[in-house]
């Protein structure tokens, strides 16, 4: 019984269903053909008044030619308007509907043009009502006469032939060289006429077509209303016993009927989906296997937090019955601790993403022992009633947590033994630095020792050239004395003497300014030096006295110098500046020529953003690829038997790096060239 009711009310609702989707589809093509209607009507208006304006406009060409002859002043106003009356009086056209004309009026409102009422021509029609008020001509004119260009009208006039007035829509456009107006209209019922009949014909076409589709639908929907009562059966039937095979009546349809073709393919369906259920039973069998063998915990819960599944493991590891599990939460087996953390983490993009990522929590035994768990949770939709869903493979990380304390305790005493040795090693390289400084300041003092007995040597040149000249004037003051004396000296012996004495005071004179020239430039450069302070110098000019200070020592290796700099201003450490460029000179003189080698050495200042570049290169014996990379190491010297100490370059790195903030590199081939860049930002 219940079986024959629940077939007919399927049955009923089908059919209430198709009639639905019947006023459903009459409703839509209803609503589609009113919107064309209302579009249609609004296009066909639109299109009217444009062709209104294109005829205005084709007779305001055809009477330009007038309207230019007069503002040319080759005819007069009246004769003007007499002949624009005249073409334009010719311009009767016909319509779609009717015969239809032009008509003009002058600005004062002077009818000019009226061919359906001659009588009119020649009369005034200011006043000229229709019968809503509106005062025709004055309408006209104001249209006319508008700046924004819109040239229609809407009132009411009779037609020809009619007394009662209709709705009319006229277009004008302004002769205004002429004060006139030129315009023509059309009846709102003769629009109204054309819409009608495309509205006719498009519902005669929708209806036609709406009843082939409703025709079409019941060709298409009878053999399904032939067979509706087995098909339901059938389907109530699979639903019932979804891994059997319900009998399909063939013999009650014609082979081939859409009938017959409909539960041949039915039928297939019902294998395939049988088919699918016994995989999908020995699939959720072999799910369950090998949830159940995994050593690993497995849950699943809901979003309110049920828990719906799990594995053996996981009663295991909370020591809960099935029983007991399936009447709780997760939150009833997690401390209250970890309640909002995990809400957080399940809030944040977790089921956007679908997952969350490895997160640690504790979970508390039946016993009331809590231990610590590490879990990943997934999302999965649709599962069976339950909707959303969620599930996690959940490890117990006591063991490891005990390693990982351990661990913990013996990386602590190491850091404690680190930060023993550390500190040690750290006092070591105090030494180390200590030592490092002593060297270099033996560095600097031995540098400045050579550079003193240097300009010592030069000075002792003019110095010895001055005495010698003191020496011969002295020797020859005492000759001439004596001759005075004697009344022995002559006036050729007088001469002599006065031109020697001249030539020597020159002489003396240049020496002695040579070597204050020498002495001013060592003070410049060496005077103040152990107070440690920047200033603000031109570099490239003090680099340039600097190397006046060493010229001697070039000279003295047969090298020439070219140096050329820009004006580039800098806050420096004026011994750190001079201990560079003295080791840079003194290096390149040592190690890059000799007794059996000259050259040059090249050096340019210049300025690169805010940098400052130093470029410092010879062109002597270069250095061997083997000793390149070590070159700026403390202690490295290819000249230690002639008493080098190999901390020359090493000075310069430090210099540049630590107390310039800069860097400095070196190119070389051996036997050809070597080259140092220095590059430090400037401070102005």
């Amino acid at each position: 019984m219940d079986t024959i009711k629940r077939k007919w009310n399927m049955k009923n609702s089908a059919i209430m269903k198709l009639t639905i989707l019947g006023v459903i589809l009459f409703m839509v093509f209803a609503s589609i053909i009113y919107l064309f209607v209302e579009r249609f009507s609004d296009h066909l208006v639109e299109l009217r008044k444009n062709e209104l304006k294109h005829l205005v406009q084709i007779g305001y060409n055809s009477v330009t030619d007038t309207i230019e002859d007069y503002e040319m002043g080759r005819i007069t106003f009246d004769d003007a308007r007499v002949k624009v009356r005249d073409i334009i009086r010719q311009k009767v056209y016909e319509d779609r509907e009717n015969m239809n004309y032009l008509f003009m009026s002058s600005y004062d409102g002077m009818m000019m043009v009226q061919p359906f009422q001659p009588e009119k021509e020649g009369t005034s029609q200011w006043d000229l009502k229709d019968s809503n008020g509106v005062y025709l001509i004055r309408e006209l004119v104001k249209a006319a006469k508008s700046e924004s260009g819109d040239g229609y009208v809407i009132y009411h006039y009779p037609p020809p032939g009619k007394e009662e007035g209709e709705e009319k829509i006229s277009y004008v456009i302004g002769l205004d060289s002429l004060k006139m107006y030129l315009g023509t209209g059309i009846y709102s019922s003769d629009i109204n006429a054309a819409v009608n009949d495309q509205i006719i014909i498009i519902i005669s076409i929708v209806t036609i077509m709406f009843v082939l589709l409703v025709l079409f639908i019941i060709y298409v929907i009878k053999p399904l209303l032939s067979g509706y009562d087995d098909m339901k059966n059938l389907f109530i039937e699979v639903k019932d016993s979804p891994y059997t095979i319900p009998d399909i009546p063939y013999d009650k349809y014609r082979k081939g009927s859409e009938t017959f073709n409909l539960l041949k393919t039915f039928e297939n369906m019902v294998v395939e989906r049988y088919e699918n259920n016994l995989k999908l039973k020995v699939s959720e069998t072999k799910y369950r296997n090998l949830l159940e063998a995994m050593r690993d915990g497995y849950v699943m819960v809901n979003t309110d937090g049920k828990i719906l599944e799990f594995n053996q493991a996981f009663e295991e590891m909370t020591g809960y019955s099935k029983e007991e599990l399936l009447t709780m939460t997760f939150f009833d087996i997690t401390p209250k601790k970890w309640h909002d953390y995990e809400t957080d983490i399940l809030d944040d993009n977790f089921f956007k993403r679908g997952y969350s990522e490895i997160y640690e929590k504790e979970y508390i035994k039946k016993d009331g022992r809590v231990f610590p768990v590490e879990l990943r949770a997934y999302v999965i939709d649709n599962y069976q009633d339950y909707g959303v869903a969620m599930w996690a493979i959940v490890k117990d990380i006591t063991v490891r947590k005990k390693y990982e304390n351990t661990l913990k305790v013996s990386n602590r005493m190491l850091e404690e033994k680190v930060a023993e040795r550390t500190s040690e090693l750290n006092k070591t390289i105090e030494d180390l630095k200590l030592a490092q400084k002593k060297l270099m300041v033996s560095e600097k003092n031995s540098l400045i020792g050579k550079l003193v007995s240097g300009v010592a040597h030069e000075i002792n040149t003019p110095v010895g050239v001055g005495l010698t000249a003191v020496t011969n004037l002295k020797k020859k003051t005492d000759g001439v004395l004596s001759s005075l004396e004697s009344g022995a000296l002559g006036k050729k012996e007088f001469v002599e003497y006065l031109s020697l004495a001249e030539k020597s005071c020159e002489m003396i004179e240049d020496n002695l300014n040579i070597s204050r020239n020498i002495v001013d430039s060592f003070k410049k450069i060496y005077v103040n030096q152990n107070v440690h302070e920047k200033k603000l110098i031109n570099v490239g000019k003090y680099i340039g006295e600097v190397l006046d200070s060493l010229k001697y020592k070039i000279d003295q290796e047969g090298v020439k110098l070219n140096y050329t700099y820009e004006d580039v201003y800098s806050q420096v450490y004026l011994d750190d500046l001079t201990q560079i460029v003295s080791n840079l000179l003194l290096n390149s003189l040592n190690h890059g020529f000799g007794k059996d080698r000259t050259g040059e050495i090249n050096i340019n200042i210049y300025k690169r953003e805010n940098r400052c570049i130093i470029k410092f290169g010879d062109d002597g014996k270069g250095i061997s690829r083997d000793y390149l990379e070590s070159i700026f190491e403390p202690f490295f010297s290819t000249t230690k038997n002639k008493g080098g100490m190999g901390l020359g370059l090493n000075i310069v790195k430090n210099i540049v790096n630590q107390s310039m903030k800069g860097e400095v590199s070196v190119k070389s081939e051996a036997d050809m060239y070597t080259e140092f860049t220095i590059e430090f930002p400037i401070e102005e």
